[in-house]
């Protein structure tokens, strides 16, 4: 598997296992999207630039930044499209991948009440 962030790849060479979650309107709680179980992403420098320099900011949140990213397969092509999470930082990165569906209703903007159905 490979990782594309910013057209470059991460130095990256394993397989992330996804989650595919099945979206059920009916039922607000189904609708998260797909996402990864946690991996890890070696600290060299050209991961650490590409992740944009992740470090603990200590006034608003552990680490979490959301990272626009692409998993492609060997063959290079686009399996998932969606973001990168930092989570934790020790020896390497810990990271989670979120696709699909996942937290769009954070990305309505206004009053629902307004959206021209």
């Amino acid at each position: 598997m490979m990782i594309k962030v910013s057209n470059e790849y991460l130095d990256f060479d394993d397989v992330i296992e996804m989650e595919k979650q099945i979206k059920l309107f009916e039922d607000i709680s189904t609708t998260d999207g797909d996402f990864s179980y946690s991996f890890e992403l070696s600290k060299t420098i050209h991961n650490t630039r590409l992740l944009r320099n992740p470090f603990p900011d200590n006034v608003s949140k552990p680490v979490y930044q959301r990272i626009p990213a692409e998993i492609l397969n060997d063959a290079g092509a686009l399996t998932y499209s969606g973001y990168i999470r930092v989570e934790r930082i020790s020896q390497t990165y810990e990271c989670s991948f979120f696709s699909g569906n996942n937290n769009w209703f954070a990305m309505i903007d206004g009053q629902l009440q307004d959206l021209d159905f």
